[in-house]
């Protein structure tokens, strides 16, 4: 028995070694970058897929008939089909983009070969949201935010604007 357990230790230490080697892998092509990908994710019947743009906390996020921009203070999310905006205050904790890193280190069966990103975020309630981003490059930060920031003055009078901040 002593032996089986030693066996198994032997076993996972270099899975849970491999599996950290991943995130510090991946945070080491993202840190101090901008970051392009596609990314998808499902849980249950949940499904949704879209591109991002992460730059030092900024990003723009499109998907499913949404945009979301934040510029690291204020975070946009444009409802184009309901013509619909609400602005918030960026950054909060449950903010995936803007705490990248941080997501990172709680994703659970990280793998990652250069290229793709992919594993399970498991909510507070226990729900498990599986995430993927492929096509991931990176290049260098590009100054400016003005590509993370959305104008509400040019919409028209039939679009809903709430201002949560």
């Amino acid at each position: 028995m002593k032996r089986l357990a030693l066996q198994l230790i032997a076993l996972l230490v270099p899975l849970a070694a491999f599996a950290q080697s991943n995130v510090s892998e991946l945070l080491k092509q993202i840190d101090g970058k901008r970051i392009v990908c596609e990314y998808s994710y499902e849980s249950g019947s949940l499904k949704g897929y879209g591109t991002a743009v992460i730059q030092n906390g900024m990003y723009h996020v499109t998907g499913n008939g949404m945009d979301i921009y934040s510029d690291g203070t204020t975070r946009w999310t444009v409802d184009n089909t309901a013509k619909e905006v609400y602005i918030e205050p960026a950054g909060e904790e449950n903010d995936i983009f803007a705490n990248l890193s941080q997501y990172l280190a709680g994703i659970e069966g990280l793998k990652f070969d250069g290229k793709t990103m992919s594993g399970t975020i498991k909510g507070e309630d226990g729900s498990k949201l599986k995430c993927k981003a492929t096509n991931i490059k990176s290049y260098p930060i590009l100054s400016g935010s003005k590509e993370f920031s959305f104008n509400t003055s040019a919409l028209d009078s039939s679009w809903v604007v709430t201002d949560l901040r």
